[in-house]
């Protein structure tokens, strides 16, 4: 058994390496939601400096399906060419009003 996950963990990188279109989402007249977000917890505000983690989300609403991808900054030169690599073109985005989020014009 221990083989068979052996060889699966070996594929599946490769697979989804070869196969970008599984992330691609949206299409003309189907909603995108887009959400940036930073990861940190202290509570209290004691304890060490903790170092903020921010995250981009992509959801198709029509596929049912999305990711979530490690981002350096939150800032729109970050967000837009990421966006346009997942996102179809056409298609409707929904995001917060964010500054970062601004700059997307993707048509």
């Amino acid at each position: 058994m221990n083989q068979y996950f052996r060889c699966f963990r070996d594929i599946t990188p490769r697979k989804i390496l070869h196969a970008p279109e599984l992330f691609l989402y949206g299409g003309p007249g189907v909603v995108v939601q887009i959400d940036e977000s930073v990861i940190a917890k202290r509570k209290y505000n004691r304890g060490r400096k903790v170092i903020l983690k921010w995250v981009l989300g992509i959801w198709d609403t029509q596929k049912k399906a999305g990711l979530v991808r490690y981002i350096d900054k939150g800032n729109a030169g970050t967000l837009v060419p990421i966006i346009q690599l997942h996102v179809i073109l056409k298609s409707e985005i929904w995001a917060d009003r964010w500054l970062g989020c601004s700059a997307l014009t993707i048509s």
